[in-house]
């Protein structure tokens, strides 16, 4: 059974978990490797401490029951 990310998105306090910015692949780096800018400016300040969560969605492909190939769903951790 192989998980695929299918998208990844993050979650922060620098915006009161009001915005989940999108995450791309980064490629340069590796498979399963992903970035994002958290503000517009670039990034954030240093001295503060930011609390955040990852959110991504997941494809399931099940080898053993080709009637259903794959399965989608929604995962949280922090």
């Amino acid at each position: 059974m192989d998980n695929i990310t299918q998208t990844v998105h993050l979650i922060g306090s620098w915006d009161n978990f009001c915005t989940a910015l999108p995450m791309d692949h980064d490629l340069r780096v590796g498979r399963g490797v992903w970035k994002g800018m958290v503000t517009e400016k670039g990034g954030l300040e240093m001295g503060h401490k930011y609390t955040y969560y990852v959110s991504f969605s997941l494809t399931k492909h099940v080898s053993s029951n080709p009637c259903r190939a794959s399965l989608t769903y929604q995962s949280v951790s922090s």
